[in-house]
Formats: structure tokens, C-alpha cells, sequence
């Protein structure tokens, strides 16, 4: 996986007395260094929502950054995700094996990513981490502030720092391995 692409799709809480709100955001993160995103969805995040934000976000910018025709299949580029409610909708997978043949990890797919599987992906392992140390410096006052500063620290993070956390997303997965498909963090490798 040597310019995977990976999803991200995240929720965040901001929370006001009796006025709970949440911000949903979706990124990419490639191997060149490369970050596509953030994208802001304007409500819940459902099947159709996230068909939309596909067709008319994820793979226009994919396009545009590889310089290739939309009909042409990215063929060294995977896609990952979990198995959220929104990824399971059949037009959803049928997009993503039209662009994605036979390297889309996720539910439903070929390749499947595990239940209950530890945090591997550098958008789960990293990103939102990272993005969440900037952002909540302070308390910000408004759901508008909140989505400006996921803006300001997205821009910032440098491509080299993305494409580490790509590449380091290979060793994550050698250790679960290793591991017996286990969590890598704080426990030592399986007796043998």
C-alpha cells in the first residue's frame, strides 16, 4: 500500500448547556504526503450523505490530484473504512468498487476490515488525535470557531508528517498481525 489512501470520518462534540451540536468531518490522508479534506457534512451522516460527499467531494478531488479521467480506476490507491452505518448503502459500495476494484477494505467488501479491530489507520491512529491537540487548546465559543480551527490545524500539519503517519500505518498492521489480530499498544507480542 504504497500511496493508500485512507478514510477518516469524524464527529465532534460541541457542547453548550442544553444545546448539544456536532460537527461531522471527513478527510483523506495519502502516502505522498498528501491530505484531501477536510469536508464538512451539513447533518447527519447517512447512506445518501455519504454517497454524496463521495461522488461530488472524495473522488473529484482524487481526480484532480492524480490527473486522471474519471472513468479510469485509481489503481494503486485503497480505500478504507469502518463499518459505520453510512458505508453499508449498496449504491456506497458500488462506488467505491468502481474506482476502487478489489482494494477497498471495509465492511461488505473483499476485504474486510475487522470488527472490533484495534485503531490502525493513521487518520484514526494520528490524525484526529493530532487535530483534537490543536483545536481544544481553549474551549471554542461557537460550533462556526470549532470548524475554523479543524480548518487552521489541517492546513498546518507539514505533508512530511502525513506521510509517516501513511507509512507507519504498514508497521501497526505487522504488530496486530504478529499479535493475532489483537490491539498493538501496550502489550507485547504473542507467546510462541
Amino acid at each position: 500500500m504504497s500511496d493508500a489512501t485512507l478514510k477518516i470520518h469524524h464527529e465532534t462534540t460541541y457542547d453548550r448547556p442544553n444545546n448539544r451540536q456536532k460537527l461531522s468531518v471527513w478527510a483523506a490522508l495519502i502516502g505522498d504526503g498528501t491530505m484531501i479534506g477536510p469536508y464538512f457534512f451539513g447533518g447527519n451522516v447517512n447512506g445518501a450523505a455519504y454517497l454524496a460527499m463521495l461522488n461530488d467531494f472524495a473522488i473529484p478531488e482524487l481526480v484532480a490530484h492524480y490527473g486522471i479521467q474519471r472513468n479510469e480506476a485509481f489503481r494503486f490507491l485503497w480505500w478504507i473504512q469502518d463499518g459505520a452505518p453510512a458505508h453499508r448503502l449498496i449504491e456506497v459500495r458500488e462506488t467505491l468498487q468502481h474506482h476502487f476494484p478489489q482494494r477497498v477494505i471495509a465492511f461488505g467488501h473483499d476485504q474486510e476490515w475487522p470488527p472490533r479491530s484495534p485503531d490502525l489507520t493513521c487518520c484514526d491512529f494520528f490524525l484526529w488525535g493530532y487535530v483534537k491537540s490543536k483545536v481544544y487548546l481553549t474551549p471554542p465559543a461557537s460550533l462556526a470557531e470549532l470548524r475554523e480551527r479543524i480548518i487552521a490545524a489541517m492546513e498546518e500539519i507539514p505533508r512530511e508528517m502525513i506521510a509517516r503517519s501513511v507509512f507507519a500505518m504498514r508497521t501497526r498492521a505487522r504488530k496486530c498481525v504478529a499479535n493475532g489480530g489483537g490491539h498493538i499498544e501496550g502489550r507485547s507480542a504473542p507467546p510462541h
